[in-house]
């Protein structure tokens, strides 16, 4: 890994509160998942990101935001990746992922 690299990871993660390895795996979770998002929107994970796009990310950003804001006092201290999985879980909850048939 080249030094500049390293420097970069190191700072990213004492900024977060993560290992330098917590710190990597969370940035490759967030490359697959903005992969995923490029798949659900119809365009390879390599095409040039359209206005359209980054009005949906825009509104899911606000969206978590939201949720952020509202279950702050809920959950009290957590990692950034805990709340990240615990609004994916929310967001599972409301599409209805947990009802029973």
């Amino acid at each position: 890994m080249l030094p500049e690299l390293k420097e970069k990871i190191f700072a990213s993660a004492e900024a977060n509160g993560r290992s330098m390895n917590a710190e990597i795996v969370s940035r490759l979770e967030q490359s697959f998942e903005t992969d995923e998002f490029m798949i659900r929107q119809g365009a390879s994970p390599d095409a040039p990101i359209t206005g359209e796009m980054l009005d949906a990310l825009e509104q899911q950003r606000n969206r978590y935001l939201e949720a952020l804001d509202k279950y702050a006092n809920v959950f009290g201290e957590m990692t950034p990746t805990q709340m990240h999985r615990m609004l994916e879980l929310l967001e599972l909850w409301n599409k209805g992922a947990f009802r029973s048939t």
